[in-house]
This record gives C-alpha cells, structure tokens and sequence, in this order.
C-alpha cells in the first residue's frame, strides 16, 4: 500500500485550494498511491493563522462546498482514499471545527475527524472543539487521524494504540512564512518539488510475522 502526503499551499480561497488539491490527488494516483492525505484547513484555509494575509477572513461556505463535491467526485473517478482538512460548518452562531474530512475510493464521506486539542488562540476565537477519536480501515490497515498539536498529547495516540490502529495520520498546516524564509536543502535523489510526497508500506500481518 502506498501512500501520499500532499503538502499543497494553503489560501483564504476555496476555488484556489480545491484546484490544487485536485491535481496533487491526480499525481498521487499516478505514484500509485491508496491514499493521499492533505493538511489542516487545506481546503477551506485556516482561520486561526494568526498572519496578515487571514486578517478579516470570513469563511464562504458555497464555495467550499463546492469544492468539496468536485473532490468526492474525483476521489471516485480516481479510485482514491483521501483524507482532507478543512473547516466544517456549524449551525447558527457556532464557530467551526477544524476537521478532516475522510473520504473513500467510492467518492463518500464516510467519517469526519474534529480537533479536539485547540490552542488558547482557537478556542477562544475560531473554532469549536470535537470530542471523539476516529480511525478508517483501509486494505486492512487501521489509521488513527489527528492535527496539528495534538501531537504533544500522547494520549491521543496511546488511545489510538488501544484501538487498534497500525499508524497515527498527523495533518499539519504549512506556513507560508516559514516556506519563505526557510533555507531549502535537497538530496540527489530528492525531487525538487516538494507538494507531494509518496511512500509504500507492508501489509500490517506481514509486519506482524504472518502470511498475508
């Protein structure tokens, strides 16, 4: 199984976002990947960046949901696991959460992961918390989803552990100041753009010692 991590640049403009998700989950394909898996806020943008460019941002949900069809329809045509972050819309007065969307090879949302660990920043001026874990089973691999911070609570991973997972899928958003200011050092054999990433994995009962 094989599988890509895709590291798009993220805007305020879903139109903009969904373009460049699309043709990274095309070139994923191409590797030969099961499942490609997107940032934080890669869709909608993330509104918690605390940067000029998201000053005033106010979410249009039409678009995202536009973009979000066009995904699920491409995911399908694809035959392609995705994993894809983005803000998801609360009724009335309700801020956000901060999810990723898991959608299948048949192009449906099958599950939605919320961020449950949010920063001072979050909590008290952009989003709204989840409160369950949740993991996918794909090719009889078991995946535990998480974002950004929720890194630094191992609990969050002991509990996926205790569920049965096989990996932890940990979404981060890329900051554009960073990839600015950052040198940028490649290996030979290393490609030159770096939005995609792909790597193949053993099938979990090989791993264990068992025949698959």
């Amino acid at each position: 199984m094989t599988i890509a991590a895709a590291q798009p640049p993220v805007t305020c403009d879903p139109a903009v976002n969904g373009a460049e998700i699309r043709a990274l989950m095309r070139r994923a394909h191409d590797h030969g990947a099961r499942l490609v898996h997107f940032p934080e806020g890669a869709l909608s943008g993330y509104a918690g960046q605390d940067k000029q460019y998201y000053t005033g941002w106010d979410i249009d949900w039409v678009p995202v949901r536009r973009e979000l069809a066009a995904i699920r329809s491409l995911a399908a045509q694809l035959g392609l696991w995705v994993v894809l972050g983005s803000n998801h819309h609360l009724t009335g007065e309700n801020r956000p959460h901060n999810s990723l969307y898991v959608i299948s090879d048949q192009g449906d949302i099958v599950n939605r992961y919320d961020k449950r660990y949010l920063s001072h920043t979050e909590i008290t001026g952009f989003y709204s918390p989840g409160f369950a874990p949740a993991t996918i089973d794909i090719d009889g691999y078991r995946f535990g989803l998480a974002l950004c911070i929720e890194i630094n609570f191992p609990e969050v991973f002991l509990d996926y552990l205790h569920r049965g997972a096989d990996c932890p899928v940990l979404h981060l958003l890329r900051r554009p100041d960073l990839r600015r200011d950052r040198p940028r050092t490649r290996r030979h054999h290393e490609p030159v753009d770096q939005r995609l990433r792909s790597c193949p994995v053993q099938h979990r009962h090989a791993r264990r010692g068992h025949r698959p």
